[in-house]
């Protein structure tokens, strides 16, 4: 133990440096990372509170042109992202590792999965409005541009969670093999 006013402690020469220096920068990088974490596992359970607002609306038929916001299997898909998100919250306090591997796992079946059957089945849609044929609009947008805007930020969105857990798994896992 470092002391400003006495000798040196019995066992250590201050060799040890290095090893304390790169412990204090795994916990500095890990509390960094759950800082971003938290913000990236919030923003994706309010895309899937929007989804499930969006199922409620068209459901109870609540606006006039719910017809044309009718919810595909996709969505559902989409929405059920939200549910890893919450795995994942909860695995953050105590740095459980492995509810973070199956908050992974559920993002890239429910989120990503959600997302890439989105775009294939608009594929045709986005077509249609590529070659300018008339296309189903939602407020006067064309319903396959609101579609493959929201799914590019949801898609750098659940990438941006992925690589970010990775890194906090390998601080984690760091740890368990010293």
């Amino acid at each position: 133990m470092a002391s400003r006013y006495g000798a040196r402690e019995p066992g250590t020469d201050g060799s040890d440096f290095r090893y304390r220096e790169q412990v204090a920068s795994k916990h500095t990088t890990s509390l960094a990372v759950k800082g971003r974490l938290k913000r990236y596992f919030f923003l994706n359970i309010i895309l899937s509170v929007v989804q499930l607002i969006l199922l409620v609306v068209t459901a109870l038929d609540l606006v006039e042109d719910a017809t044309k916001l009718q919810p595909a299997p996709w969505q559902a898909m989409w929405m059920l992202s939200g549910i890893p998100s919450i795995i994942g919250l909860s695995a953050l306090p105590k740095n459980r590792s492995g509810l973070l591997k199956i908050h992974n796992a559920g993002l890239i079946v429910f989120g990503v999965g959600g997302i890439v059957w989105g775009v294939v089945s608009n594929y045709e849609n986005m077509v249609n409005l590529w070659e300018g044929n008339p296309t189903e609009e939602i407020f006067g947008l064309p319903k396959v541009l609101i579609v493959y805007n929201s799914a590019v930020v949801a898609f750098a969105l659940y990438m941006s969670t992925i690589f970010n857990t990775r890194t906090l798994l390998s601080v984690w896992d760091y740890r368990k093999t010293r």
